[in-house]
């Protein structure tokens, strides 16, 4: 188990009579260049992965994912309650990480199938739809590891999801 404590808070043990693990905080210009260096490659991956489609899929299939996009990202924002900052910024750790992470996936479910039910409504075809679930679907994703990325930075440790974050561009420019 990994246990981190602050100062003033009670020990967390793993096993009677064991130390608790402990993640040592990362400098902050190491933090700073792991964030920055993490967005800047997965902005790049993300225009990888725009130029890619624009370039390989119809015109018809550019319109649906722009329509995706457009329809799914006002609702999932939204519904991402900022909860990395409140997970953050809970120094009296009020609420656990399986608190954060039971309300995340709640409320990106319930964004699902609120854009599934919006692009019906507006009319979209069966191909419009589903294009709409699975950029949807995606974000859930995203928003899932979002609250891994908080509890790691809650360690002061950037490095761990700046690396995921990388991985996660690479992969999804791949998988496009």
């Amino acid at each position: 188990m990994i246990a981190h404590t602050y100062a003033g808070d009670a020990a967390v043990t793993t096993a009677p009579g064991s130390q608790p693990a402990r993640i040592v905080a990362a400098s902050i210009s190491r933090n700073v260049a792991w964030t920055a260096s993490s967005s800047v490659g997965y902005a790049l991956c993300q225009w990888g992965m725009l130029v890619a489609f624009a370039r390989l899929a119809t015109p018809e299939a550019l319109g649906q994912f722009a329509f995706a996009l457009a329809l799914s990202a006002p609702v999932m924002m939204f519904l991402q309650l900022q909860l990395r900052t409140v997970q953050v910024t809970d120094t009296r750790g009020r609420f656990g990480f399986a608190d954060y992470f039971t309300l995340r996936v709640a409320a990106s479910f319930a964004g699902l199938a609120t854009v599934v039910v919006m692009a019906a409504a507006m009319g979209a075809r069966g191909s419009g739809i589903a294009i709409a679930a699975i950029v949807a679907a995606v974000k859930v994703v995203d928003g899932l590891g979002d609250i891994l990325y908080g509890a790691w930075q809650k360690l002061e440790r950037l490095d761990v999801p700046a690396a995921l974050l990388i991985v996660n561009g690479a992969v999804s420019l791949a998988a496009l």
